[in-house]
C-alpha cells in the first residue's frame, strides 16, 4: 500500500503521519519478527487481547498507546482494504470510510493532548468499520443493526430486531441538509447492491437529536434541519454526554467551559442552568 496517498487520502495529520513512518522502521528491526500476524491475531481475539498486544509495545518503541493504535489500525485496514475489493466496493469508500482513523486520531488530540485514537470507547468503535461492518457516504456513516423497538414510520411498520441502518455523525464537519440526504441517497444504493435491503430504515441515537437543540437554534440551522427528518421515539437525559461532544473535556465547574461557538454559549448555559440535555433515539426512511 502506498501509505502516503491513503494518508492524504483520509486527512491524517502530519503528526500522524510521521509517528506511522518512525513506528514502521523500528518495526522492521529483527526483535519484531512476526509482529503484524500476532497483531492480526490478537485483533481477530477481541479488543481485551489487542490491548495486552499492544501494552508492551509502549516502553519499546516510546509511544502512546493511543499513537500504537492509529499505527496497527491502519495496517489491519489493508486487509479491510483486501475485503472491499474482494466485494467489488471502491476504493472512494475505503478512503472515506478510513477517514475514521483520522477522526478519531484528533478526538485524541482534543481529549488527551495525543494525536492517536482513544482507548474506550472510541478503540472499540472503530473495530466497526475496520470489520466492515460502517461505511461512510459523504457526510454520514452507516452501520447495518437490528432495529431496537417496534415502529413505524410513514405507513411502514419496523419490528424489533429487524434489520435496518444505523445512522452515525462524524464530528468536525457541518450538518448541511443537502450533504446529508446525498448521504441517505448512496447509503440506499449501497445497502440494496451490497446487503440486499431494498427499504432502508434508517434509526439514529444522538444528542443532535434531543428536543432542547430544535427548540434553542434557528430553524435554518444544520442540526434542526437533519432532527426534523427524524420521529423521535425516546428521549434520555445525560448532559455529560452532550458535554464530550461539544467540549472534549470535562470540568467540575461549568463557568469554565468556552463559549467560543453559538453551540457551545447554549450548552454551556445550560449545565449552569440544570437544563435538560442528553440522546434521543429517532427514525426515518
Amino acid at each position: 500500500m502506498d501509505y502516503n496517498y491513503y494518508f492524504d487520502k483520509i486527512e491524517l495529520w502530519e503528526e500522524g503521519k510521521k509517528s506511522f513512518f518512525d513506528i514502521h522502521k523500528k518495526l522492521e528491526d529483527a526483535e519484531f519478527e512476526g509482529i503484524m500476524d500476532k497483531a492480526f491475531k490478537e485483533y481477530d481475539n477481541g479488543d481485551k487481547a489487542f490491548e495486552a498486544f499492544m501494552l508492551p509495545l509502549v516502553e519499546k518503541l516510546g509511544y502512546p498507546i493511543e499513537v500504537l493504535t492509529t499505527y496497527f489500525y491502519v495496517r489491519i485496514s489493508e486487509r479491510t482494504f483486501d475485503e472491499y475489493k474482494r466485494r467489488g466496493i471502491s476504493e472512494n469508500v475505503f478512503y472515506d470510510t478510513m477517514n475514521e482513523i483520522a477522526i478519531s486520531s484528533r478526538l485524541g488530540f482534543d481529549r488527551h493532548d495525543v494525536y492517536g485514537i482513544p482507548q474506550a470507547p472510541e478503540r472499540p468503535w472503530d473495530r466497526l468499520f475496520l470489520d466492515c461492518k460502517l461505511f461512510r457516504f459523504e457526510r454520514l456513516q452507516f452501520e447495518v443493526f437490528k432495529a431496537p423497538v417496534d415502529t413505524e414510520i410513514d405507513g411502514h411498520k419496523i419490528s424489533k430486531g429487524e434489520i435496518c441502518i444505523n445512522t452515525h455523525i462524524q464530528g468536525y464537519s457541518p450538518l448541511r441538509e443537502e450533504d446529508c440526504e446525498k448521504s441517505y441517497a448512496l447509503a440506499r444504493e449501497f445497502f440494496k447492491k451490497y446487503f440486499g435491503i431494498d427499504t432502508c430504515v434508517f434509526f439514529c441515537v444522538s444528542w443532535l437529536l434531543h428536543p432542547w437543540l430544535r427548540e434553542s437554534l434557528s430553524e435554518n440551522s444544520g442540526i434542526v434541519k437533519f432532527q426534523s427528518k427524524f420521529k423521535i421515539l425516546e428521549v434520555t437525559e445525560m448532559p455529560q454526554e452532550v458535554v464530550q461532544y461539544v467540549f472534549f473535556k470535562k470540568f467540575d465547574d461549568p463557568n469554565l467551559y468556552p463559549e467560543d461557538t453559538t453551540l457551545r454559549r447554549l450548552v454551556k448555559q445550560r449545565l449552569i442552568d440544570s437544563a435538560p440535555m442528553g440522546i434521543a433515539l429517532g427514525v426515518r426512511l
